[in-house]
């Protein structure tokens, strides 16, 4: 992802360190996260700033629990991918937020669902 790669670059920066979920809660909010997804992960810089619970208190599956990763073929279920990253979330002391667990696969309906 293009802002994953920049927002990796921009907090490795030399007194980059903005604290970014701190300064969400000093504001008066509940946290600052990010959306990642299971590629991300394998770069460790970007790895390292995601699981800094003072730039993130929270973690959002980009698409790990969407439908089409969830039952990739009819009565086929797997939920691996998705719990990478609670699992990673869990052992960071980070929130998890999950969202379009059941969205339409690219705008439509899928032929499982219907």
């Amino acid at each position: 992802m293009l802002y994953s790669t920049a927002l990796t670059a921009l907090l490795a920066l030399p007194g980059a360190s903005a604290q970014l979920n701190k300064l969400a809660q000093a504001a008066g909010k509940l946290y600052f996260g990010s959306a990642t997804d299971n590629g991300e992960l394998t770069d460790t810089a970007y790895l390292a700033i995601l699981s800094d619970t003072d730039e993130f208190g929270q973690i959002t599956p980009g698409n790990a629990q969407k439908w089409q990763y969830i039952e990739p073929s009819q009565g086929t279920f797997s939920y691996d991918s998705g719990d990478v990253i609670a699992d990673l979330a869990a052992t960071n002391g980070q929130l998890l937020r999950c969202h379009t667990l059941s969205a339409a696969e690219r705008g439509r309906s899928t032929p499982l669902r219907q």
